[in-house]
């Protein structure tokens, strides 16, 4: 059914989630490993990173890394990639639209999601078309409803809908029909400042939204070492 979720009756009581226990895969030896990571630091502390956003900029220079406003590049020691690491958290905890789901993010926990953004659909009538709002909203339900998917991201994009709303209205999609965490979008700073705002008011504030987080965001690098200004 859909429809504002807090009306199902399966939400009024505790939620049970099964997160199981995993490790690492270690495919390469640890001497491997430690190989590209140093390679991996040799190439950000000599070459860089080309950050086209001027306020992206800033942000490193108050982080104390070296940069170079006139090629726009970014460069970084070792010291401060490890530290920057460090101030992350090994573990937190993940809630659901409902507060009452609950994941712990980290400690060996293993997570499973629905997968992201795929623009068209093979339909119940054998036809494969564009997505849309409907399709996206219908995956959403069926994600929340299968207690081995952890996480609800954005399965589609809906290309029914105008682009310069649709991360505000594929949101609403998805909180509408799942009380399990869902995707935030952060493609561009007006896309992540709308999305934090309809998360506070789906929490109540933006300081519940902090305590009790439900929207995962996430960006990908340009290659070949870039942070594009639309990200």
């Amino acid at each position: 059914m859909r429809g504002w979720p807090w009306a199902n009756s399966r939400e009024m009581n505790e939620m049970s989630v099964i997160e199981p226990m995993g490790g690492q895969l270690n495919i390469l030896p640890r001497s491997d490993v430690e190989k590209i990571h140093g390679a991996a630091m040799e190439v950000l502390k000599k070459v860089g990173i080309k950050v086209w956003s001027e306020s992206g900029l800033r942000l490193f220079t108050g982080a104390g890394a070296e940069v170079d406003q006139n090629a726009m590049t970014v460069r970084m020691d070792e010291s401060f990639v490890l530290d920057i690491v460090r101030k992350a958290p090994s573990s937190f905890k993940f809630y659901g639209r409902n507060p009452r789901y609950k994941l712990m993010m980290g400690r060996k926990r293993v997570h499973f999601s629905l997968c992201g953004q795929g623009v068209k659909v093979h339909d119940l009538e054998g036809k494969v078309r564009l997505a849309t709002l409907s399709d996206l909203e219908s995956m959403a339900l069926i994600g929340d409803y299968c207690e081995n998917i952890h996480h609800v991201s954005m399965m589609t994009t809906p290309m029914d809908i105008p682009p310069e709303s649709m991360h505000i209205q594929a949101l609403w999609g998805l909180l509408r029909n799942s009380s399990k965490t869902v995707d935030g979008f952060t493609h561009g700073a007006r896309a992540a400042d709308e999305t934090i705002q309809l998360g506070a008011i789906v929490r109540g504030s933006v300081e519940e939204l902090a305590k009790k987080p439900f929207l995962l965001g996430f960006t990908n690098p340009v290659s070949p070492l870039q942070l594009s200004k639309e990200l």
